[in-house]
């Protein structure tokens, strides 16, 4: 295994240089804010601010809160306006979604496959609105129409009473047919 270049991190910066990562990620946050800035200022305002992030369920929770938390906190306070949106589709630990709760996200997009939406309406309540609750690798990519609506109607039971962008987690994969799609939006219109 090569060395990474002189000046450059490496996986290991996590462990073996914390302080160094650290200023990295303030200033990557930095970047990122002012350049949002700009496109903000080009736009009229930003209505809605996405983060696509995958980091933050492949670390632990000591690491999430040091290294993560704070980067978060400041991007998303940098657009009170906007719809704040936490896009990551990875399993998070109940430490991990404590800490989420935090971000400053009004929105959460996760991962359908791998949470079920009963338990995260049960650690997050209504403090985030849930975008996601059907398995993009379910009934949507393989099943049939019929599947897709049971499966919707299943989402729509267990949302009841709380807010839901109803979506499948992660994304549409190719595979899911225009009649799936459909069928999810049509068995949504009709509850």
């Amino acid at each position: 295994m090569c060395s990474p270049p002189s000046g450059t991190s490496s996986p290991v910066t996590l462990y073996d240089d914390p302080r160094r990562l650290t200023t990295l990620l303030r200033l990557v946050t930095e970047f990122l804010i002012e350049w949002l800035y700009v496109q903000d200022r080009a736009c009229g305002g930003a209505q809605v601010v996405c983060v696509a992030d995958h980091v933050c369920s492949q670390v632990t929770p000591a690491q999430l809160r040091e290294f993560v938390l704070p980067n978060m906190q400041a991007l998303y306070s940098a657009f009170p306006n906007a719809a704040r949106i936490y896009h990551n589709e990875g399993r998070h630990s109940d430490e991990h979604l404590a800490m989420v709760l935090d971000f400053g996200a009004d929105v959460s997009h996760f991962g359908s496959d791998v949470h079920a939406l009963t338990d995260l309406y049960s650690k997050v309540g209504d403090r985030l609105v849930l975008f996601g609750g059907l398995n993009p690798h379910g009934a949507m990519r393989h099943g049939t129409p019929a599947q897709v609506r049971a499966e919707t109607r299943e989402a729509l039971r267990a949302a009841q009473g709380h807010r839901l962008l109803l979506s499948t987690g992660t994304g549409t994969t190719p595979e899911a047919t225009l009649e799936n799609q459909q069928a999810m939006v049509e068995t949504a219109l009709a509850q």
